[in-house]
């Protein structure tokens, strides 16, 4: 295993830092070259009295190697803060959320759009309409399997997520480029990071009630 439980503590940490306006704390990680995805959850309220749902708040990340705490500290705000699909996670809600980053690795080319499987490969789509344009887009290796997808359900909607918006035949499947890759995944809560915060930290250096 390459991912440690400091990966996406240091992500928190660079969240909150964000809106303190001050540096993350140093991590005690080395500094590495992976693409990284960083993807933020609200700890939302139980309709059934059972463990609460999680509500994705943002997921953004760099499929270019770069050093980790640059990748992370990059992509921890960004995905928080500039997700065009979810309103920008507020300070007030830190207490609230889950930090999860995902190590992306093994990549490899699949020989066609089935060359992959539920719930161990993230996938990477790449097609190029008549026109030349070229379509991509990606889907992280517990999607699919979240979503109870079949891999032809998958792929039709990395598709739609491209922008294709025309029919899907086997024609279509076949002209599919398909890159395949693993990802190491690790999770924390506010509560977590702030564990973390107040080993690093002097009691009396506490920053803004945090």
């Amino acid at each position: 295993m390459v991912i440690t439980k400091e990966h996406a503590l240091f992500a928190f940490d660079c969240l909150v830092a964000s809106y303190q306006q001050r540096a993350p704390l140093r991590p005690e990680f080395e500094n590495n070259k992976y693409p990284v995805f960083v993807s933020w959850h609200k700890n939302g309220q139980s309709q059934s009295g059972e463990e609460p749902e999680l509500e994705l708040r943002g997921c953004i990340g760099n499929f270019k190697a770069e050093p980790l705490i640059k990748n992370l500290s990059d992509y921890a705000v960004i995905s928080a803060r500039r997700d065009s699909r979810f309103e920008e996670i507020a300070y007030h809600e830190l207490k609230d959320m889950y930090c999860t980053v995902s190590l992306l690795l093994g990549f490899e080319d699949a020989e066609d759009y089935l060359d992959w499987e539920i719930g161990k490969h993230g996938l990477r789509l790449k097609y190029t309409l008549d026109n030349g344009k070229v379509l991509r887009s990606t889907y992280l290796p517990e999607i699919a399997k979240e979503n109870f997808w079949t891999k032809e359900e998958t792929i039709r909607n990395l598709l739609r997520k491209a922008g294709f918006h025309w029919a899907i035949g086997q024609h279509v499947y076949d002209a599919v480029e398909l890159t395949r890759y693993r990802s190491e995944k690790v999770r924390c809560n506010f509560a977590e990071w702030k564990t973390w915060r107040d080993k690093k930290v002097a009691v009396d250096d506490r920053i803004n009630g945090f």
